[in-house]
């Protein structure tokens, strides 16, 4: 927990989390207590999404738990300096000014966008506007997103964005009206729906092929 004690101190300029934590940390009774202080700092500091963590997670290596975390607290701190609302905002009425038939029945719902999210915290109003610039991206590819979560599970969401703005990095042919095959990956974690699948077994094979894509960007 040292580690992610200094984290929160250099996020949230706060110098007080490492005097009351217990150093060296030479067993695990003392590693939980620091893991502890960790995670009760941080809820207190409103990250979202981490209620579900225990020390355990974090001392165990629990990889899925780790990463979880990290996003949260990154995300939490810095996501508003490093996507503005206002830009994503911008990005969604440009979309919805496009000249495509399929963009006309989301124009409506666009024109109210500050409106819709002005009263929301900084973190939801930026995951709402998430959502709906992905929605009226991938509506344009007959991609249904209902959340930031289930729906980009198959892959075939983050494979519409990525042609959206890279269409000769991923064509159309490669990822539309494939059935979801899955593959054996040989290392990380895939999420397929709401399990985590080890290293071996499986992952949706427009996923595999968004994450390649991504990595020759």
């Amino acid at each position: 927990g040292v580690r992610l004690a200094k984290m929160i101190e250099l996020l949230s300029h706060n110098s007080d989390i490492l005097s009351v934590m217990r150093i060296p940390t030479d067993s695990r009774e003392l590693k939980c207590q620091n893991m502890g202080i960790v995670l009760k700092t941080l809820r207190g500091l409103g990250v979202p999404n981490i209620s579900d963590i225990t020390s355990t997670h974090i001392i165990d290596g629990h990889r899925p738990r780790i990463l979880q975390l990290l996003w949260a607290t990154v995300s939490h701190f810095r996501l508003p300096s490093v996507l503005p609302p206002s830009r994503i905002e911008r990005e969604i009425v440009r979309i919805a000014c496009l000249k495509t038939r399929e963009n006309i029945k989301m124009r409506y719902e666009t024109l109210a966008l500050g409106q819709r999210h002005e009263e929301e915290g900084e973190y939801e109003r930026i995951a709402a506007l998430l959502l709906e610039w992905s929605r009226i991206i991938c509506c344009q590819y007959n991609v249904a997103v209902k959340d930031l979560m289930n729906s980009f599970t198959d892959g075939t969401a983050f494979c519409s964005l990525i042609h959206f703005y890279h269409p000769m990095l991923l064509p159309k042919k490669e990822f539309l009206g494939t059935k979801p095959i899955v593959q054996k990956i040989s290392s990380g974690v895939a999420v397929v729906g709401s399990s985590c699948l080890k290293s071996g077994e499986y992952e949706s094979q427009n996923l595999s092929l968004a994450k390649g894509r991504v990595s020759k960007l």
